[in-house]
């Protein structure tokens, strides 16, 4: 009976490693399928790239054989650079335009937002708050809004604390009239 039980055992035992070496197997199996998927995209990439530089390769050949052969002139080049200046000159306008409307709406927003906090600010003020960051933007309002509780505060203590007044008899009270109108007693 010792002997079945040991007999069982051991079959328990060499199922629990068959189980652990599938499952071994199956963990190296789904990183070598991953390791294979990587390198397949890799590979991809590295072909499109290969593809397009032959492109651009074989645009710059065919130019320059025109250039060689004489079929462009130097009129025609002449004139794609003159074209060529005069799109890069649009191009910069148009991104300083660009630069200057989101400045604009900066401007904006950022006044409304103080306007929101209660200080009513000047266009100096604005433009100094206002930057090309939006985080530096939105910094500089945050420590304006402090600057402005800070100083209100102050000034709330201020008015608040005082002197009480000195305590008047009526004869002093009189005196002290007639001598802010300028009569004499």
């Amino acid at each position: 009976m010792d002997n079945e039980n040991q007999d069982v055992e051991v079959e328990k035992t060499n199922e629990e490693a068959a189980n652990n070496q599938d499952n071994a197997g199956k963990v190296e199996e789904d990183k070598a399928a991953k390791t294979v998927e990587k390198l397949q995209k890799r590979l991809g990439k590295l072909t499109g790239d290969k593809h397009d530089l032959e492109e651009e390769l074989a645009n710059a050949k065919a130019e320059l054989e025109a250039y060689k052969s004489g079929k462009k002139t130097v009129k025609k080049l002449s004139e794609e650079d003159k074209a060529k200046q005069v799109q890069d000159a649009k191009d910069k306008e148009l991104e300083s335009l660009r630069a200057e409307l989101a400045r604009t709406k900066a401007l904006s927003e950022t006044s409304e937002v103080l306007k929101e906090q209660g200080l009513e600010v000047s266009a100096d003020v604005l433009n100094m708050v206002v930057s090309s960051d939006n985080e530096k933007t939105y910094s500089n309002v945050k420590a304006l809004v402090s600057f402005g509780e800070q100083v209100a505060n102050r000034i709330r203590s201020e008015l608040l604390t005082g002197k009480t007044p000195k305590r008047q008899t009526k004869q002093n009270a009189q005196s002290d009239f007639a001598s802010a109108l300028g009569l004499k007693q």
